[in-house]
């Protein structure tokens, strides 16, 4: 039985160094891969073919895992959108396109995010 966070969140061996150098290494990660992968943020483009392009590159610049599913959010969804298996939608031609995407480093997690607007009205928000 869990008695307190400790319990299950022990980090007993790790120095603080190790742990700075977890979370440079998952965050380093994470922007790279965020900013390789928005580029492929157009219209058309199969929102679950970002989602496994993401979550590909992440384990291939050395992540042992994600942080959580890619999300890739359109519009009024303002987050938390991960693409279901056998996913059909695209990007659409118009609207604010959010990508969030998590890393996973020896269990210590960067969270990064972008949003795309595809739409020239507005263009303020950019």
């Amino acid at each position: 039985m869990v008695n307190n966070v400790t319990d299950w969140t022990s980090e007993e061996g790790i120095t603080e160094e190790e742990k700075i150098y977890y979370y440079r290494k998952a965050g380093k990660i994470g922007y790279e891969v965020l900013y390789t992968v928005k580029d492929m943020i157009k219209p058309g483009t199969p929102i679950i073919e970002i989602c496994a392009t993401t979550e590909s590159m992440i384990l291939e610049k050395g992540a042992e895992g994600f942080g959580f599913p890619t999300n890739v959010s359109i519009d009024n969804i303002a987050a938390h959108y991960s693409s279901p298996h056998g996913d059909e939608n695209l990007i659409p031609d118009t609207g604010i396109i959010k990508l969030d995407l998590g890393v996973h480093v020896n269990g210590y997690i960067a969270d990064t995010a972008i949003s795309v607007n595809l739409s020239p009205e507005l263009k303020e928000l950019n």
